[in-house]
Protein backbone atom coordinates (compact mmCIF):
# COMPACT_ATOMS: atom_id res chain seq x y z
CA UNK A 1 0.00 0.00 0.00
CA UNK A 2 0.99 3.18 -0.53
CA UNK A 3 1.98 5.48 2.55
CA UNK A 4 2.48 2.82 4.62
CA UNK A 5 5.86 2.12 6.27
CA UNK A 6 6.51 -0.68 8.53
CA UNK A 7 8.43 -0.07 11.62
CA UNK A 8 11.10 -1.96 12.65
CA UNK A 9 10.98 -3.49 16.57
CA UNK A 10 14.20 -2.47 18.45
CA UNK A 11 16.27 -4.21 21.19
CA UNK A 12 15.09 -1.32 23.72
CA UNK A 13 11.56 -1.22 22.83
CA UNK A 14 11.12 -4.10 25.09
CA UNK A 15 12.99 -3.03 28.33
CA UNK A 16 10.16 -1.59 29.84
CA UNK A 17 8.23 -4.49 30.44
CA UNK A 18 11.25 -6.30 31.80
CA UNK A 19 11.36 -3.78 34.29
CA UNK A 20 7.98 -4.20 34.77
CA UNK A 21 7.68 -7.98 35.11
CA UNK A 22 10.86 -6.77 37.93
CA UNK A 23 9.01 -4.71 39.94
CA UNK A 24 6.05 -6.93 40.60
CA UNK A 25 8.17 -9.86 41.48
CA UNK A 26 9.77 -7.89 44.04
CA UNK A 27 6.42 -6.25 44.97
CA UNK A 28 5.08 -10.15 45.26
CA UNK A 29 8.48 -11.19 47.27
CA UNK A 30 8.13 -8.28 49.89
CA UNK A 31 4.43 -9.47 49.98
CA UNK A 32 5.35 -13.08 50.51
CA UNK A 33 8.24 -12.17 53.23
CA UNK A 34 5.68 -9.78 55.08
CA UNK A 35 2.82 -12.86 54.81
CA UNK A 36 5.55 -14.92 56.86
CA UNK A 37 6.77 -12.74 59.26
CA UNK A 38 2.86 -11.76 60.43
CA UNK A 39 2.07 -15.23 60.57
CA UNK A 40 3.65 -16.44 63.95
CA UNK A 41 2.63 -12.90 65.95
CA UNK A 42 -0.57 -13.81 65.31
CA UNK A 43 0.28 -17.53 66.39
CA UNK A 44 1.95 -15.89 69.28
CA UNK A 45 -1.36 -13.43 69.61
CA UNK A 46 -3.97 -16.74 69.70
CA UNK A 47 -1.21 -18.38 72.09
CA UNK A 48 -1.51 -15.15 74.50
CA UNK A 49 -5.49 -15.29 74.26
CA UNK A 50 -5.84 -18.82 74.86
CA UNK A 51 -2.99 -18.52 78.05
CA UNK A 52 -5.50 -15.66 79.40
CA UNK A 53 -8.53 -17.72 78.69
CA UNK A 54 -7.21 -20.80 80.92
CA UNK A 55 -6.08 -18.49 83.55
CA UNK A 56 -9.65 -16.71 83.60
CA UNK A 57 -11.25 -20.40 83.68
CA UNK A 58 -9.04 -21.57 86.52
CA UNK A 59 -9.70 -18.73 88.52
CA UNK A 60 -13.52 -18.68 88.41
CA UNK A 61 -12.64 -22.39 89.44
CA UNK A 62 -10.99 -21.06 92.53
CA UNK A 63 -13.50 -18.74 93.30
CA UNK A 64 -15.77 -21.20 92.71
CA UNK A 65 -14.90 -23.85 94.81
CA UNK A 66 -13.71 -21.14 97.77
CA UNK A 67 -17.46 -19.80 97.85
CA UNK A 68 -18.66 -23.45 97.88
CA UNK A 69 -16.14 -24.13 101.03
CA UNK A 70 -17.23 -20.97 102.64
CA UNK A 71 -21.22 -21.93 102.47
CA UNK A 72 -20.43 -25.16 103.80
CA UNK A 73 -18.39 -23.90 106.95
CA UNK A 74 -21.38 -21.57 107.50
CA UNK A 75 -23.86 -24.02 107.28
CA UNK A 76 -22.21 -25.76 110.06
CA UNK A 77 -22.03 -22.41 112.14
CA UNK A 78 -25.54 -21.84 111.75
CA UNK A 79 -26.69 -25.41 112.68
CA UNK A 80 -24.34 -25.27 115.67
CA UNK A 81 -25.83 -22.05 116.78
CA UNK A 82 -22.30 -20.01 117.18
CA UNK A 83 -22.89 -17.36 114.89
CA UNK A 84 -21.61 -15.33 118.09
CA UNK A 85 -18.44 -17.24 117.91
CA UNK A 86 -17.47 -17.99 114.42
CA UNK A 87 -17.02 -15.23 111.13
CA UNK A 88 -16.34 -16.58 107.93
CA UNK A 89 -14.28 -13.37 105.59
CA UNK A 90 -14.49 -13.41 102.13
CA UNK A 91 -11.12 -11.71 100.96
CA UNK A 92 -9.06 -10.87 97.24
CA UNK A 93 -6.61 -13.61 98.82
CA UNK A 94 -9.09 -16.50 100.14
CA UNK A 95 -11.43 -16.89 102.72
CA UNK A 96 -10.97 -16.29 106.53
CA UNK A 97 -12.49 -18.31 108.77
CA UNK A 98 -12.15 -17.37 112.10
CA UNK A 99 -13.38 -19.05 115.96
CA UNK A 100 -13.34 -17.54 119.52
CA UNK A 101 -11.56 -19.84 121.66
CA UNK A 102 -14.58 -21.82 123.12
CA UNK A 103 -15.30 -23.30 119.95
CA UNK A 104 -12.91 -25.90 120.25
CA UNK A 105 -10.62 -25.52 123.25
CA UNK A 106 -11.20 -25.65 126.76
CA UNK A 107 -10.11 -22.38 128.78
CA UNK A 108 -6.29 -22.31 129.11
CA UNK A 109 -5.98 -25.87 126.99
CA UNK A 110 -4.43 -26.75 123.77
CA UNK A 111 -5.86 -30.06 123.32
CA UNK A 112 -9.82 -30.10 121.31
CA UNK A 113 -12.24 -30.67 124.07
CA UNK A 114 -14.34 -34.04 123.38
CA UNK A 115 -17.35 -32.28 123.26
CA UNK A 116 -16.30 -30.23 120.84
CA UNK A 117 -14.60 -32.73 118.28
CA UNK A 118 -17.59 -33.57 116.33
CA UNK A 119 -17.81 -29.89 115.21
CA UNK A 120 -14.21 -29.64 114.60
CA UNK A 121 -14.44 -32.49 112.14
CA UNK A 122 -17.36 -30.82 110.44
CA UNK A 123 -15.26 -27.74 109.63
CA UNK A 124 -11.86 -29.16 109.04
CA UNK A 125 -13.65 -31.54 106.99
CA UNK A 126 -14.86 -28.88 104.65
CA UNK A 127 -11.60 -27.02 104.51
CA UNK A 128 -10.10 -29.79 103.65
CA UNK A 129 -11.50 -29.91 100.18
CA UNK A 130 -9.32 -27.62 99.51
CA UNK A 131 -6.38 -28.45 100.89
CA UNK A 132 -4.63 -29.76 98.20
CA UNK A 133 -4.86 -26.45 95.60
CA UNK A 134 -4.72 -23.83 98.55
CA UNK A 135 -2.72 -23.23 101.09
CA UNK A 136 -3.56 -23.24 104.68
CA UNK A 137 -2.46 -20.85 107.06
CA UNK A 138 -3.61 -21.85 110.54
CA UNK A 139 -3.58 -18.18 113.32
CA UNK A 140 -2.97 -18.52 116.76
CA UNK A 141 -4.44 -15.61 119.21
CA UNK A 142 -4.40 -15.45 122.96
CA UNK A 143 -5.85 -12.27 125.39
CA UNK A 144 -3.03 -10.43 127.45
CA UNK A 145 -3.10 -12.32 130.46
CA UNK A 146 -0.37 -14.22 131.74
CA UNK A 147 -0.45 -17.06 133.70
CA UNK A 148 1.35 -17.70 136.55
CA UNK A 149 5.25 -17.71 136.49
CA UNK A 150 5.69 -18.72 132.75
CA UNK A 151 5.82 -15.68 130.35
CA UNK A 152 5.80 -17.78 127.22
CA UNK A 153 2.81 -19.71 127.86
CA UNK A 154 0.82 -17.31 125.60
CA UNK A 155 3.25 -17.78 122.31
CA UNK A 156 3.10 -22.01 123.71
CA UNK A 157 -0.79 -22.10 124.31
CA UNK A 158 -1.63 -20.46 120.66
CA UNK A 159 1.44 -22.51 118.42
CA UNK A 160 -0.03 -25.37 120.22
CA UNK A 161 -3.82 -24.66 119.06
CA UNK A 162 -1.87 -24.19 115.59
CA UNK A 163 -0.69 -27.65 115.59
CA UNK A 164 -3.48 -29.61 116.77
CA UNK A 165 -5.55 -28.14 114.10
CA UNK A 166 -2.93 -28.63 111.80
CA UNK A 167 -2.77 -32.62 112.46
CA UNK A 168 -6.00 -33.16 112.19
CA UNK A 169 -6.47 -31.50 108.62
CA UNK A 170 -3.27 -33.69 107.91
CA UNK A 171 -5.08 -36.73 109.10
CA UNK A 172 -7.90 -35.71 106.60
CA UNK A 173 -5.42 -35.84 103.49
CA UNK A 174 -4.37 -32.40 103.64
CA UNK A 175 -0.02 -32.11 102.47
CA UNK A 176 1.59 -31.15 105.66
CA UNK A 177 3.71 -28.36 103.04
CA UNK A 178 0.54 -26.56 102.29
CA UNK A 179 0.11 -25.85 105.88
CA UNK A 180 1.41 -23.23 108.02
CA UNK A 181 1.23 -22.59 111.49
CA UNK A 182 1.41 -19.00 113.16
CA UNK A 183 1.44 -18.04 116.61
CA UNK A 184 0.40 -14.31 117.58
CA UNK A 185 0.08 -14.73 120.95
CA UNK A 186 -1.18 -11.89 122.47
CA UNK A 187 0.37 -8.97 120.32
CA UNK A 188 -2.68 -9.05 117.59
CA UNK A 189 -5.73 -8.07 120.04
CA UNK A 190 -8.83 -8.20 118.07
CA UNK A 191 -10.41 -6.26 120.54
CA UNK A 192 -9.08 -2.94 122.58
CA UNK A 193 -8.15 -4.26 125.70
CA UNK A 194 -6.18 -1.52 127.36
CA UNK A 195 -7.30 1.27 129.95
CA UNK A 196 -10.63 -1.41 130.37
CA UNK A 197 -11.77 -2.88 133.33
CA UNK A 198 -14.20 -5.12 135.34
CA UNK A 199 -16.72 -6.78 132.42
CA UNK A 200 -15.63 -4.34 129.11
CA UNK A 201 -12.37 -5.93 130.20
CA UNK A 202 -13.14 -9.47 130.18
CA UNK A 203 -15.41 -9.19 126.75
CA UNK A 204 -12.41 -8.07 125.12
CA UNK A 205 -10.05 -10.82 126.58
CA UNK A 206 -12.98 -13.37 125.45
CA UNK A 207 -12.53 -11.38 121.39
CA UNK A 208 -9.29 -11.80 121.79
CA UNK A 209 -8.67 -15.49 122.17
CA UNK A 210 -9.30 -17.05 119.11
CA UNK A 211 -7.58 -19.46 116.15
CA UNK A 212 -8.38 -18.62 112.26
CA UNK A 213 -8.04 -21.10 109.47
CA UNK A 214 -7.13 -19.22 106.15
CA UNK A 215 -7.48 -20.20 103.03
CA UNK A 216 -5.07 -18.81 100.89
CA UNK A 217 -5.17 -18.45 96.89
CA UNK A 218 -2.01 -19.57 95.67
CA UNK A 219 -0.02 -16.70 94.11
CA UNK A 220 0.74 -16.79 90.05
CA UNK A 221 4.69 -16.54 89.48
CA UNK A 222 4.12 -12.89 87.94
CA UNK A 223 2.24 -12.10 90.87
CA UNK A 224 4.86 -13.28 93.31
CA UNK A 225 7.56 -10.18 94.59
CA UNK A 226 8.11 -11.78 97.76
CA UNK A 227 6.44 -10.18 100.24
CA UNK A 228 3.87 -11.63 102.68
CA UNK A 229 0.61 -10.85 102.62
CA UNK A 230 -0.90 -9.82 106.41
CA UNK A 231 -4.57 -10.24 107.42
CA UNK A 232 -5.88 -7.05 109.31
Amino acid sequence: MSGYKRRSVKKEDGLWLLSFTDLCLVLLSCFVLLVSTMEPRKKNVLKSMTHTEEKELKVNEREFHLNKVAGEVMKVIEKEKILDQAEVTKMPQGIYIEFKDQVFFNAGSNDIAIAKIPLAEQILSSISKLGREFQIVIEGHTDDQVYGQVENLNWNLSSARGIQLLRRLVKLGVPESNISVVAYAHTRPKAEYRYLSGAALEKARATNRRVAVWLKLPVEPAEANGKGTKHG
